[in-house]
């Protein structure tokens, strides 16, 4: 397994890898107030808190549906194919995201928004 830097920005980094056909990407949340995501997935995907505190806005997006929940670490979240979500750090934080098959995402432009980097 060899782990790869995928991003680096001042929101944080982006580390990948892969076993077998699970892909797998931790994600660092800088500061309080940085977002990611902002889109939806084709595939189910677990999120996984490996430190910090995370808002999760999460919109269900064939009923319009939008829930909002908070993650600590140790808490996980499956986030279904077809739900926006983002996820906005309350303090500096860590997440695990763990999906088959390759990255795919459809921006969901209300929540995209808030993850470009300024």
């Amino acid at each position: 397994m060899e782990i790869i830097k995928v991003n680096s920005d001042n929101r944080g980094d982006i580390y990948g890898y892969k076993i077998g056909e699970r892909q797998h990407i931790i994600v660092t949340f800088a500061e309080k107030g940085i977002a990611r995501g902002g889109h939806y997935h084709q595939t189910d995907q677990w999120h996984i808190c490996l430190a910090g505190k995370l808002e999760v806005k999460v919109r269900d997006m064939e009923n319009e549906i939008e829930t909002t929940r908070i993650m600590t670490e140790g808490s996980s979240i499956l986030m279904p194919a077809g739900f926006a979500h983002v996820f906005i750090a309350e303090e500096p934080s860590v997440i695990a995201e763990s999906r088959i098959g390759e990255y795919e995402a459809t921006d969901y432009e209300p929540y995209r928004k808030l993850c470009r980097p300024q």
